[in-house]
This record gives C-alpha cells, structure tokens and sequence, in this order.
C-alpha cells in the first residue's frame, strides 16, 4: 500500500501574528513551513537587524487529503484562511517550498544576499540615458538591485527618479 500523497496550501495570517498561527497549527498536528529571513528595521536611533517571516502574513501547510478540514484551519487562532479562489484551493507546488529550502542557512533562516554596493557616491554628477536623449543629474541612492534614485535636471528643475542602474554613467565634460 502506498503512502498518502498530499500537498502544501498557502494560508494567510492575521498581521505579525504569524509564528502565533504557525505554533496553533502545530499544536493541532499540522506540518507547517514558515521561512523566515533576516532584514533590517529602523527605529527612531538605530537600525537593527532582526528575523522576519520571508512572505509577510502568509504561511504553508502541508495537508494530506484527509486533513484538508478548511473549516479548522480556516478558524486557527492567528490565522485569517486558506488562499483560495471560491472553491478551490490551489497547491503551491512542492518545487517551490524545495527551493526555499534550499536558500536556507544551517540556522534555518534564508539569507538574502546582500544588496549591490552602489558605483557611485551621493552627490556625484551623473548622467542618464532616457530614450535617445541624454540627461544630467545627481545620484542619491541605490533602491534595489536594478534601479538608482536620481535627480534629474529637467527644465532648470530638479525631479526625483527612478531609472535602471544600467542607463547611469559618469558624468562626462563634453
């Protein structure tokens, strides 16, 4: 006789409570996934780094046919309910829980790699390619791994935006 096949079912939490959610399912016998990785908080003095679930507000399941009573886990203490779409309530396939898994340290926190340091400093004199033309402006910040935060000299004016790293160069004296 084989053995029972079941699935993972994601399901949404009430906010910041869900290690409350995750604890109540374990406490009724569930296998619960709930990866977590390190990020930064800023407080009023300090920036700190601290643990946080990885998918804020969401937790996974894995349920067994047999196990799939939506009506408990829907009603778990910390939990809103299953992701569902009217009836159905869609798996999240097993590769993807796998691949988190993977990126987890020995600690069981995934880490996240760490943002690219930025290739120029605040302040520096840049220019940015925006279509065919060519704009001069001044670099503030990365914003992620593909953008930086520029203020572009447009009509006298300076504007804040958002452009692909890729299209920011140093600024060149014709």
């Amino acid at each position: 006789m084989e053995a029972e096949q079941g699935n993972w079912f994601a399901v949404r939490t009430k906010p910041r409570k869900e290690l409350y959610a995750k604890t109540n399912f374990e406490c009724q016998g569930y296998r619960v996934y709930l990866p977590m990785c390190r990020t930064w908080r800023s407080s009023a003095r300090r920036r700190e780094r601290v643990i946080r679930p990885f998918f804020p507000g969401y937790l996974f399941l894995y349920l067994l046919p047999h196990e799939q009573n939506w009506v408990s886990i829907n009603s778990t203490f910390g939990a809103i309910g299953a992701v569902r779409f009217g009836n159905f309530y869609p798996p999240v396939p097993e590769y993807l829980i796998n691949a988190l898994r993977q990126r987890e340290a020995d600690s069981g926190i995934i880490e996240l790699a760490p943002r690219r340091s930025s290739p120029f400093k605040k302040g520096q004199k840049v220019t940015v390619m925006i279509g065919e033309s060519v704009v001069s402006g001044l670099f503030q910040e990365m914003h992620d791994d593909n953008r930086a935060i520029v203020l572009l000299n447009i009509l006298k004016q300076q504007i804040k935006a958002r452009v692909p790293i890729e299209a920011v160069t140093t600024y060149a004296v014709a």
